[in-house]
Formats: structure tokens, C-alpha cells, sequence
């Protein structure tokens, strides 16, 4: 339990209007002015600090988005050449025996492909 020696005692002037406002304030809420004020004091002050916090956050989430693009040009351009060497090596392939080998080969090619356009952005 706070004691007398836990608390500064200080003068404020308020303007009345103000004075009026805290007061019904602290009657409405069943508190005194001076636990009024302080409560309010004290949501003002950790106000501030989510305020700190928030723009920490965005600014990370900032530096997040930037990495994450870059990620995705990377693999744009994975998959891009990846479609390359995919549809190349399905040609020489194709103009090959004719085995059994090949034969996988070239559905396991027309399969990569497949999945290649499914995860490529449409070009519109």
C-alpha cells in the first residue's frame, strides 16, 4: 500500500472549465480529482509509448516488405530460368531415342512445366 511518502504534493492551477470537466469525470467514475488526474496522466504518457512501439513496427514491417519483394524477384527469375532449362532440355529430349527413359523424362519435364505456369504471375 503507497504511504504519503510515495507521492509529491504540488500546486496546479487549472482553467475552470477544465477543473469542471475532472471533476464530473472523477464523480462519474467514483474516483477523487487527484486519482482522476493521475489515471489520465499515466494513459497519456503510456499512450506515447505505443506510439513508440507502433513505429518501430512499421518501420520493420517496412524493411520486411523491401526483403520479401526482393525475394520474389529472385525466384521470378529462378523460375524463369528454370522454364528455360526445363523447355530445353524437353527438345533435345524429344529429338532423341525414343525410349522408355526418355519418355519419363519428358513427362517429368511436361509436369515442371505445368507447375512452372502454374506459379508464374499471368502476363495480362
Amino acid at each position: 500500500m503507497a504511504n504519503q511518502d510515495d507521492f509529491i504534493k504540488t500546486a496546479l492551477r487549472l482553467p475552470r472549465g477544465l477543473h469542471g470537466a475532472i471533476r464530473d469525470a472523477a464523480h462519474g467514475g467514483g474516483k477523487s480529482m487527484n486519482a482522476e488526474i493521475i489515471g489520465r496522466l499515466q494513459d497519456s504518457l503510456r499512450t506515447e509509448e505505443v506510439g513508440s512501439v507502433l513505429e518501430q513496427l512499421k518501420s520493420r514491417e517496412a524493411e520486411l516488405l523491401d526483403a520479401n519483394r526482393l525475394q520474389l524477384e529472385v525466384m521470378r527469375g529462378l523460375v524463369a530460368r528454370a522454364d528455360a532449362t526445363l523447355r530445353a532440355a524437353g527438345e533435345a529430349l524429344s529429338k532423341g531415342a525414343h525410349d522408355e527413359a526418355n519418355s519419363r523424362l519428358l513427362h517429368e519435364i511436361a509436369v515442371l512445366r505445368d507447375m512452372v505456369k502454374a506459379t508464374s504471375p499471368s502476363k495480362a
